[in-house]
């Protein structure tokens, strides 16, 4: 809702700009007031208090875009949003970028311990005192020599 706000208040003023008039855009003076109002609540999370019950200052920017022709899809209430899940949100986010970031040198961290793996000699022995070694691969004939050997 916010962001549609912002487009359509974006839109207008560049038209406006075009003609060349000196006019405001219909719901900039909403968009300031939401935008405002969540730096308010922002800011109050932040401090570690409640958000403030904004009833009353969505009832008069409601009541004000009645008598201005309001548009079906605007929801104030909605624009405005939560402070305390915009904080959650971009906690969650910060944590899915951490593990992001841990996956990714994980990964690294794999690919090189499976590299020296495959590169070095298999185990001549494996847990049953048995020689666990797939039949047409390179170890199976140095391990038939070695066995020859012996």
């Amino acid at each position: 809702m916010l962001h549609k706000l912002r487009d359509d208040v974006q839109r207008e003023t560049a038209m406006i700009e075009e003609r060349g008039d000196d006019a405001e855009p219909a719901l900039g003076w909403v968009l300031e007031e939401v935008m405002k109002l969540r730096a308010e609540d922002d800011q109050a999370v932040k401090d570690g208090k409640r958000e403030s019950d904004r009833e009353h200052e969505l009832h008069m920017i409601e009541s004000d875009l009645v008598g201005l022709g309001k548009p079906d899809w605007l929801q104030v209430g909605v624009a405005l949003g939560s402070a305390q899940r915009r904080e959650m949100l971009a906690k969650l986010r910060q944590r899915d970028q951490e593990a992001r970031n841990a996956m990714a040198a994980g990964r690294e961290e794999f690919v090189t311990a499976a590299g020296d793996w495959l590169a070095g000699p298999p185990p001549l022995d494996g847990p049953r005192g048995t020689v666990r070694v797939l039949p047409g691969t390179r170890w199976h004939c140095r391990l038939r020599l070695l066995r020859s050997r012996s």
